[in-house]
C-alpha cells in the first residue's frame, strides 16, 4: 500500500487530550493530500478547514470559504434579520440601539478571571496526564485518573468556548 492522498475523519477530536489534538492538527496541516473531516468542534474546524460544506439535513449543501465560527455568526445574523424583518416596517421613535453587545456585570467579572481559570485547567490536565503516565498497572488509580481527565477536558473545552464568546463581545 502506498501513502494515502485522501483522509476521511469522523469526529477526530473526540476523546483527545490537548497534546494529541496539537499533533493531529499539525499532521493535518502538513498532510499533502485532501482531508475530509466531519466534526462539531468549531475550534478544530476553524484551525484546520479551508473550505466548509455545511449539510442542512434536508438534502441541501452549502459551500463556504469562511471559518466555521464566521459561518455560524452569519447564519445567526441572517436568522435574526428574518425574525426582525416585520418589526423593521414599524416606525421607531426610540433611539437606535448599538449593534455592539456589551458584557454584563457578571460577564465582565468572568472575563477578568477566565484566562487564569484556563491556565489552572491546563495545569490540572497536565498533572492528571502525568499521574496516568506514572500509575503503572494500578487499574483502579488509572480508572479514577482517566475519569478525572475526561472531566477536566470537558471543563477546559467549556472554558475555551466561554472565553471565545466573551472575547467576541469584549473586543467586538
Amino acid at each position: 500500500m502506498e501513502q494515502p492522498n485522501v483522509l476521511l475523519l469522523d469526529e477526530p477530536t473526540n476523546d483527545l487530550d490537548i497534546e494529541t489534538l496539537g499533533v493531529l492538527e499539525d499532521f493535518i496541516e502538513h498532510f499533502p493530500g485532501v482531508v475530509i473531516t466531519i466534526s462539531h468542534d468549531r475550534f478544530f474546524l476553524d484551525r484546520i478547514a479551508k473550505k466548509l460544506w455545511i449539510l442542512d439535513g434536508k438534502g441541501q449543501v452549502e459551500e463556504t470559504l469562511d471559518l466555521y465560527s464566521e459561518y455560524l455568526e452569519k447564519r445567526e445574523h441572517t436568522a435574526t434579520a428574518k425574525v426582525d424583518a416585520p418589526k423593521a416596517e414599524k416606525p421607531k421613535s426610540e433611539k437606535p440601539k448599538s449593534d455592539k453587545k456589551k458584557l454584563s456585570f457578571k460577564e465582565q467579572k468572568e472575563w477578568e478571571t477566565i484566562a487564569d481559570d484556563i491556565e489552572k485547567a491546563e495545569a490540572a490536565i497536565m498533572e492528571t496526564e502525568e499521574g496516568i503516565a506514572n500509575a503503572g498497572s494500578d487499574f483502579t488509580k488509572l480508572q479514577e485518573l482517566t475519569a478525572k481527565l475526561d472531566e477536566l477536558n470537558a471543563q477546559y473545552e467549556h472554558l475555551i468556548e466561554r472565553w471565545s464568546y466573551l472575547d467576541e463581545i469584549a473586543n467586538g
